[in-house]
């Protein structure tokens, strides 16, 4: 029962997307626009709730650029990718806060971009940026949805499935991101950590006088 509601939300939400989107262009729902795609316009004010919230299996990335992986490791996959223009360590940084090394390297046909970040030399983010003119917003999300199931949560800005290892997010205009949630949160509560211990160090400064 509770599925059932759930995915005749997910529908009437999308309904009213394309709906809207079709009015403001002057054309029906579900009108292609460009080379075989289909646009999607405003979200409805509706959106923004939690949607599910069930643990469901997810990948660990983009075809064999997993997470979890070792930077040189990463660099190879890189080398050997049809969707990735990769072209060695000029396409490798550091990130200015903490120093971790950063790939950002421009992609092929479907993809436009795609960003590797590490932590402790292991991969944690993938950021894919999708070439507009051949794949549409409306198009990935029937797929993930058919992949994966309904989403946690939808909103204006993005649409995110997750469980206790992955969060795989669909993110407006057209960007699709893997993020490790072991290790982002290890990051989150060792910045937490840092910054009560500056704090500390504030108070007992403050106390010598």
């Amino acid at each position: 029962m509770m599925k059932t509601w759930v995915s005749a939300s997910i529908f009437m939400v999308m309904v009213g997307v394309l709906t809207v989107d079709a009015q403001q262009s002057g054309g029906s729902v579900g009108a292609s626009s460009g080379a075989g795609t289909t646009s999607i316009g405003p979200a409805p004010a509706s959106q923004g709730a939690e949607v599910a919230n069930q643990p469901f299996s997810l990948p660990r990335g983009f075809e064999d650029l997993l997470l979890g992986l070792p930077v040189d490791e990463v660099k190879k996959r890189l080398q050997n990718s049809p969707y990735f223009l990769y072209r060695g360590d000029p396409d490798v940084s550091l990130a200015p806060v903490d120093k971790q090394p950063i790939i950002e390297t421009a992609g092929v046909r479907f993809v436009t971009s795609g960003i590797f970040q590490f932590h402790d030399d292991r991969l944690y983010t993938i950021t894919i940026s999708l070439n507009q003119k051949l794949v549409d917003f409306y198009s990935m999300f029937t797929s993930l949805s058919g992949k994966y199931g309904d989403p946690v949560s939808l909103s204006p800005a993005e649409v995110v499935w997750q469980n206790d290892q992955v969060r795989l997010s669909l993110e407006k205009p057209l960007t699709i991101k893997y993020i490790d949630l072991v290790v982002f949160d290890q990051i989150k509560a060792a910045g937490k950590a840092e910054k009560s211990l500056q704090e500390l160090s504030r108070e007992e400064f403050i106390h010598l006088f």
